[in-house]
């Protein structure tokens, strides 16, 4: 089950042609926000680099030019897998992976009782987890935070039910559990947002599956009921979050969805057509996905975007530059025209223009809920059968499991990549063993993980035993 990439709280220099880039990141997902920044962008006609100072605009271009998404930065070509050293497991699948690659998580078999254990997964080998009081059954490890500090999973009795499990500095805390006595393998906490304060995840509870929020400020659980045209009765697994925690992806009523609970924006991305969202990309403005009746096509989604998605709320005294934006009087949005410090209270009010506030001026935009543009879905296939199983951060790569269905069922790891909703390339990046077609849970599909700017990918391959590997690939620096 991959997980979203968050962002790495570090800073990493790369050498590329004949230029140095610096890689910036920052801990609290506030990239290039009332701030400029520097990111690594390489392009059709080189690398490029370089500052601006808008509002969540960072520089990134597949031509080298000056573009306001990162979702249009390539990740790094080139490198290698490393095989990750299993000893004493076997079948071990990565699920899920941290921002700069150099953590991840999933689970195996273990060689000296064949029990599933959920595991902590690096190039440098595999830890097992701590393992949860009150059952005596398997543990799996689903998802992991941005920030590599916060991984999540499920663990199952001796025979009944299912329960989520959150492990962080080397304790195990369950958060929520099933309500049926079901033997099934279904559910647990899925995936974790980049700082690991929102959970989320589904059950079976009083026979209906049950998507939920776990917060962990309040150490609350919420199983929710999506908005019309869907309701409480309405079966609901979420599967992913942003990594700003905003945005759920998943799937109601076994069509896909994504959904923002806190304006109460809900997509049913495949117009009725079955399916799952299995990734979403920063600020939950990109999705994968795949259709999972005859796994031919995956789908990439660009959802709507509003007013709101370059605009966060006005704060006092702060200083603000020209073509910042903010929400503030009743869900308005104010784009700064002359730069300053706010007043010490109140922000910009009414519809007008030319609004002073301290130094500040003002000038209204509109609603946060306008739309700016149109949400844009993208079928596309690499091959016989192509499932999606993670995307980037910024949602500019893919990564694909592609199963030939002719008489050999090989299978191979592809990157699939754009640019603004537009297909760029493909890499294939590896072909497991011939003979391999990796079956596909009913709940969601397992072995793939990406990164963010790192270009790192997880995935789980077969060895010439059939035996299910965890490998990193690795690009080249």
């Amino acid at each position: 089950m991959p997980l979203l990439p968050g962002i790495s709280a570090r800073s990493r220099t790369s050498t590329k042609g004949a230029k140095t880039v610096n890689v910036v990141s920052d801990k609290n997902n506030q990239i290039a926000q009332k701030r400029p920044a520097l990111v690594y962008s390489e392009g059709y006609g080189g690398l490029g680099s370089g500052l601006m100072d808008t509002p969540r605009g960072l520089f990134s271009a597949w031509d080298g030019t000056v573009v306001d998404e990162v979702g249009c930065a390539r990740i790094l070509a080139g490198g290698s897998f490393v095989e990750v050293d299993i000893t004493g497991y076997t079948d071990v699948y990565l699920c899920g992976m941290s921002d700069d690659g150099s953590v991840c998580c999933g689970y195996g078999t273990r060689t000296s009782d064949a029990k599933i254990r959920a595991l902590r997964i690096t190039v440098d080998g595999i830890t097992e987890l701590a393992y949860p009081s009150g059952i005596t059954g398997f543990t799996w490890a689903y998802g992991i935070s941005g920030d590599g500090q916060t991984i999540v999973g499920a663990g199952k009795p001796s025979s009944v039910g299912m329960r989520s499990y959150m492990w962080k500095n080397g304790v195990v805390t369950e958060l929520t559990r099933a309500t049926d006595s079901t033997t099934a393998v279904d559910g647990g906490a899925m995936s974790a947002s980049y700082d690991g304060k929102k959970i989320v995840g589904w059950h079976v509870r009083s026979g209906i599956r049950k998507g939920y929020v776990y917060d962990i400020d309040t150490l609350t659980v919420t199983y929710q009921t999506l908005p019309s045209p869907y309701s409480a009765s309405t079966q609901v697994k979420f599967l992913c979050v942003s990594n700003d925690g905003e945005w759920i992806g998943g799937n109601a009523s076994e069509y896909p969805i994504i959904w923002n609970p806190t304006r109460s924006i809900l997509f049913d991305i495949a117009n009725g057509s079955f399916g799952f969202v299995t990734g979403l990309s920063d600020r939950g403005k990109y999705a994968s996905g795949d259709y999972t009746l005859d796994f031919a096509n995956s789908f990439f989604y660009e959802r709507t975007v509003y007013q709101f998605d370059n605009s966060d709320p006005w704060v006092a005294t702060r200083p603000y530059a020209v073509g910042n934006q903010v929400t503030n009087d009743s869900n308005k949005v104010y784009i700064c025209v002359t730069e300053g410090t706010t007043a010490s209270s109140g922000g910009p009010t009414g519809t007008g223009s030319g609004i002073t506030d301290g130094t500040v001026v003002w000038d209204y935009v509109g609603l946060a809920t306008d739309v700016v543009s149109a949400a844009v879905k993208t079928d596309f296939s690499l091959g016989d059968d192509t499932l999606a199983l993670a995307i980037s951060r910024y949602g500019n790569s893919v990564i694909c499991q592609v199963t030939d269905t002719g008489s050999t069922q090989d299978m191979h790891i592809y990157r699939w990549n754009q640019c603004g909703g537009t297909f760029k390339d493909s890499e294939l990046l590896g072909t497991a063993e011939p003979g391999s077609g990796q079956a596909i849970p009913s709940s969601f599909p397992k072995g793939a993980a990406a990164s963010g700017m790192a270009g790192h990918v997880g995935t789980t391959q077969f060895s010439p035993s059939f035996s299910r590997i965890a490998s990193i690939w690795v690009p080249s620096e």
